[in-house]
């Protein structure tokens, strides 16, 4: 029997039972909605309220076609094509330096709140007031400072908290702590207010006194930089919208849409400033590179140029072109292909020595600022420089351990190889033109010789100077060329959706979700009460449950009495149910039992 018993539980589900017991316990239901509905009102009106603003950039994509993809892919060892660059740009805008750097030209360390509604609520932009703290001075940071106006002019400074960080804003240390700080100051306007905790000026705007309310509370807080770039790293999210497209999704979930936008702008600001230092410190690289160039030449100029002026003083040889022939004409055009044919010796040079140096921690200038009109040079080149500034992006911002760096220093080497043969090649062939130009140059220079000798030593320094000349104006050009190239670059990211507020009511708190939620627990709680004591039950209640665990007869049922008082039915209470159920039940055993 009392296996039966223990395995009621297990018979299937009676849902008139159920029923009624739901029907007998309404009770818990109502207080359970009335408890759900009422705490999701009170959560939906007193809750601080979160916004999602969100904002989109395009990274460009490198449209510059290499001559053969295969040979491409193979010295670059970018097998991932676009999305490799679109990851590392995804990198480079979420790394710490850049969100540091959006933080601190936002002047985010003072956090200012209204406090209503028995919650502080963000006041970003829209306080009447302004605080002006010394970084020269202890201050408690993360400490909640509550204000409140007066009609006077002054103010009431309250602070109570535990556990209070001192933080020295010149230094950038903590420089101690406080187990527990509780004052009530009241202070001036435009006048300091200093403690061994705290110093600092509250300030008000003359256009902002009208709006000072005696019944309005205000607060503030101060934060470090640091703290608050750590913060937003990770509440800032990053998304690639479509795998097939080169645009990144940029949101944030606050409880200020002003300060999520400026955070958002700036972030995007700051972003494609970095990404056009990294262009313009090449077009740097060639204009310093192009100036060195220019000062050796220069001197050159000025020593030949002193040396005709004497010459043509002493000689009183005023009218040089009167003298000027076919010969020098030809003469001055192969001396600035020579002139071209040198430099571009010196740039390879130059790469020459860069690419003997080891481990280079400069990027290396573009032959097409220099004259080298070679594509496949000037594509491993672009490339070579492109992985060498991915490269150093991603240590500056602390990815050493990412595949990526090691996928890109394997890159760099090949690329460094395959350049090193392509210069070795361009350095011989420039050789060889030089060597024909000089030729050609002694041809011209030995019927310049067969003139008069006093014209004769002229046109020897006037080759000179003209060589110099022609190289010096050769660089200049260059050097033109490189500053147009850097006041014409641009970032490599277009804005696609500058920032805006998604949606127009809060993410957080969701009055639906909360409402449905409410509904949910005050119906389901009490549900889940009552069958998990229906389910759980391990007594005989009724008739059904007795029939259920025995095979035996029911011979009969005694109606149970609320009367505590002990009483014979019989001779009591004779005519009452309780009797007339003993009496049946007496008959029925009798019947069962045949009298016996």
């Amino acid at each position: 029997m009392s296996d039966n018993i223990q395995n009621l539980s297990r018979d299937d589900i009676n849902f008139d039972k159920i029923f009624k017991l739901v029907f007998r316990n309404l009770w818990m239901f109502v207080i359970c909605l009335v408890v759900a509905v009422g705490s999701a009102f009170l959560y939906n009106k007193y809750s601080v309220p979160s916004y999602k603003v969100s904002s989109s950039i395009l990274i460009k994509e490198d449209n510059s076609q290499p001559l053969t993809q295969g040979m491409d892919n193979m010295f670059s060892g970018n097998i991932f094509g676009n999305n490799q660059n679109l990851q590392n740009e995804l990198i480079i805008i979420q790394s710490y330096p850049i969100i540091e750097k959006t933080i601190k030209n936002l002047d985010l360390e003072v956090a200012y709140y209204e406090f209503k509604d028995y919650q502080y609520h963000d006041a970003y932009h829209k306080a009447p007031f302004k605080i002006f703290f010394f970084d020269d001075h202890p201050q408690a940071i993360g400490t909640m400072f509550d204000l409140k106006f007066n009609a006077d002019g002054s103010f009431n400074l309250m602070v109570k908290d535990k556990d209070v960080t001192l933080f020295d804003y010149k230094t950038r240390r903590k420089v101690g702590e406080k187990d527990e700080l509780d004052l009530n100051i009241k202070g001036s306007l435009g006048q300091v207010v200093e403690s061994k905790e705290f110093k600092f000026i509250v300030q008000i705007e003359d256009e902002n006194l009208s709006s000072m309310n005696d019944e309005k509370q205000y607060a503030f807080k101060l934060l470090t930089n640091e703290a608050l770039s750590r913060v937003y790293q990770k509440k800032l999210q990053f998304s690639i919208v479509d795998k097939n497209a080169t645009v990144i999704d940029i949101s944030l979930e606050t409880t200020s849409v002003l300060r999520g936008k400026a955070i958002i702008n700036e972030l995007i600001r700051v972003y494609s400033a970095n990404n056009l230092a990294e262009k313009n410190h090449i077009a740097n690289m060639t204009i310093e590179y192009i100036d060195k160039q220019l000062q050796e030449v220069s001197h050159s100029l000025n020593l030949t140029e002193d040396s005709l002026q004497k010459f043509l003083s002493k000689n009183q040889l005023v009218a040089v072109e009167d003298q000027a022939s076919s010969l020098s004409g030809q003469l001055v055009n192969l001396q600035n292909a020579l002139a071209e044919l040198m430099t571009q010796k010196r740039y390879f040079t130059y790469v020459g020595d860069y690419l003997a140096g080891g481990e280079n921690e400069t990027q290396i200038i573009a032959p097409s600022s220099m004259g080298v009109q070679d594509p496949l040079l000037n594509k491993l080149i672009l490339d070579l420089s492109t992985a060498q500034s991915t490269k150093a992006n991603l240590i500056q911002n602390g990815q050493e351990r990412n595949p990526i760096v090691q996928r890109l220093t394997f890159q760099i080497d090949n690329l460094k190889k395959v350049v090193s043969e392509n210069i070795a090649s361009a350095k011989t062939s420039n050789e060889m033109s030089i060597e024909e130009m000089e030729k050609r140059i002694a041809q011209v220079e030995r019927e310049i010789r067969k003139l008069p000798k006093t014209k004769l030593q002229l046109g020897g320094i006037q080759r000179s100077y003209q060589l110099n000349d022609a190289i010096y104006n050769y660089l200049l050009q260059k050097h033109a060329e490189a500053k147009i190239t850097k006041a014409s670059n641009l970032p490599d990211n277009i804005v696609v959706a500058p920032a805006h507020m998604v949606g127009s009511s809060p993410v957080s708190p969701n009055k639906r979700i909360v409402n449905f939620a409410a509904l949910f627990l005050g119906i389901g709680v009490p549900m889940g009460i009552l069958l998990l004591i229906y389910l759980l039950r391990q007594t005989v209640e009724t008739r059904d449950d007795l029939e259920r665990i025995s095979n035996a007869p029911i011979l009969g049922t005694i109606l149970h009495t609320r009367n505590k008082k002990e009483v014979n039915v019989f001779k009591d209470r004779p005519q009452s149910n309780i009797a007339e159920s003993y009496r049946s039940l007496r008959t029925n055993i009798n019947f069962y039992l045949k009298n016996k």
